[in-house]
């Protein structure tokens, strides 16, 4: 009875938990390698239990094959067969978690097209991640709650948790303006110089839009006002 009261809390028994974690510890250490460097939101804890098994056979499975590699034809390799075939399974779980990561952020899995679904990050991510990696990246029109209307060439973007937010470089804010002709929009901005900066939390922002630079008079550049004769700047050759 008094080996039962001390194994038993709240009505779980550590021993057969701590057992389980520890069996899973390769494919934890994984995914825990892999949420560190992925942009995709974290798994909810029975996906985060299912993908640690996996991982913890994947990782099993490939230091099995390792180990066995380097005893084949050295039966006297006693060390490999014990705490080197640890130190593989740590390695192997290290790296596999790099390898997802990689793979996760980059939608490789989702460019198969074997489903419907695009990416498992979210959109705010994955047009972000996508647009940086543009070799002509284009520029951004953000709308807000607040009403505010800012331009600028997207240079941080929060890639995991709940409190994204943008920061614009070469940020600019429209301001409507009283003409004879009218009320007309005007960009000024932000900052003494064209290098200014502003911070949006992903919470004001009603829309973004992605827009390139267009032909004008100073040439291929940026402009707060498309108008039907814009024209987008042509490639590079």
């Amino acid at each position: 009875m008094g080996r039962n009261h001390r194994n038993d809390v709240a009505g779980v028994k550590l021993p057969d938990s701590l057992y389980i974690v520890l069996l899973l510890f390769p494919g934890f250490l994984s995914e825990r390698v892999a949420s560190y460097l992925s942009t995709s939101p974290p798994l909810g804890d029975l996906e985060l239990i299912a993908s640690a098994l996996a991982a913890t056979l994947f990782n099993v499975t490939v230091a099995v094959g390792v180990v066995w590699l380097l005893r084949r034809g050295r039966p006297g390799l006693g060390l490999v067969a014990h705490g080197g075939f640890l130190a593989a399974v740590l390695l192997i779980s290290v790296l596999s978690g790099i390898g997802w990561a990689v793979l996760d952020s980059n939608n490789v899995v989702f460019a198969l097209h074997l489903t419907e679904r695009a990416s498992r990050a979210e959109p705010w991510e994955t047009v972000f991640q996508a647009n940086a990696a543009s070799d002509r990246p284009y520029f951004v029109r953000v709308v807000t709650k607040a009403g505010g209307i800012y331009h600028g060439q997207p240079l941080y973007y929060s890639q995991s948790g709940s409190d994204k937010a943008l920061v614009l470089d070469l940020a600019r804010r429209e301001i409507p303006t009283n003409t004879n002709a009218g009320v007309v929009t005007k960009c000024e901005y932000v900052g003494l110089d064209v290098h200014g900066r502003v911070l949006v939390p992903s919470d004001q922002i009603i829309a973004v839009e992605f827009r390139p630079k267009t032909l004008g008079p100073d040439g291929c550049s940026y402009h707060c006002e498309i108008t039907p004769s814009s024209r987008e700047c042509s490639a590079p050759k």
